[in-house]
C-alpha cells in the first residue's frame, strides 16, 4: 500500500494515508466478496482511524454505520475453491436482524463521542437515520432506520447520552 500511494501522490505517504488506503481497500475486498460482517467491522477501524485525527463527525457516522448494519445481523458469503480457482459465494440470507448484534463497547464509545462532541438528540438522530437510509437504498438491509435507532438509542441514554431527554430535543436544538 504504502508504495502505490507513492507511486499515486508522487511523494512517501503519511502513516495516516497508508491506514486509510488499507482500510478502504479492505471495505472494497469485503463488498466484493460479500463478506458483510466484516464490512460492518472495518467501520469499527475506519471509526478509530477518524478519531484518531481528530475527525470526529466522520468516527461518529462510521460508528452510526457500523450500529445499523450490526442490528441488520451481517452476514458473511463463503470461500469455495474448485478448478483450482477461488470463488465467492454471497450469502443467503444476507442479514439475519440481531437486536442484539451491537458490542456494549461500541454503544459506550458511540455514547462518549455523542457526549464529548456535545452533539443534542436532533442531530444525532438525523445523523443516524440519513446513514441509516442511505445503508439500507445500497446494501438491502431489512430493518427500517426509524427502528434501529428505536433500539440503539435507549442504549445510549442509558449510557448518559443526551444531557437533554428526548423529549426536550426540540426545546434542546431551540437554544443553539
Amino acid at each position: 500500500m504504502r508504495a502505490t500511494l507513492a507511486k499515486r501522490f508522487q511523494r512517501p505517504p503519511s502513516d495516516g494515508d497508508v491506514i486509510w488506503g488499507c482500510l478502504n481497500a479492505r471495505a472494497v475486498t469485503y463488498a466484493a466478496q460479500s463478506m458483510w460482517g466484516l464490512y460492518t467491522n472495518n467501520s469499527l477501524d475506519l471509526a478509530i482511524a477518524s478519531e484518531r485525527e481528530g475527525r470526529t463527525s466522520q468516527a461518529l457516522i462510521f460508528l452510526f454505520s457500523h450500529c445499523y448494519l450490526a442490528l441488520n445481523g451481517p452476514q458473511n458469503g463463503m470461500r469455495v475453491n474448485f478448478d483450482g480457482q477461488s470463488h465467492y459465494l454471497p450469502p443467503d440470507p444476507k442479514f439475519i436482524p440481531d437486536e442484539n448484534g451491537i458490542a456494549s463497547a461500541v454503544i459506550q464509545k458511540l455514547a462518549h463521542l455523542l457526549i464529548a462532541g456535545s452533539c443534542g438528540y436532533g442531530s444525532a438522530h438525523a445523523d443516524f437515520m440519513g446513514e441509516a437510509a442511505q445503508l439500507r437504498r445500497n446494501m438491502g438491509a431489512p430493518i427500517v432506520p426509524e427502528s434501529a435507532w428505536t433500539t440503539l438509542s435507549p442504549r445510549l441514554i442509558a449510557c448518559g447520552w443526551p444531557r437533554a431527554r428526548p423529549a426536550d430535543h426540540k426545546r434542546e436544538e431551540s437554544l443553539i
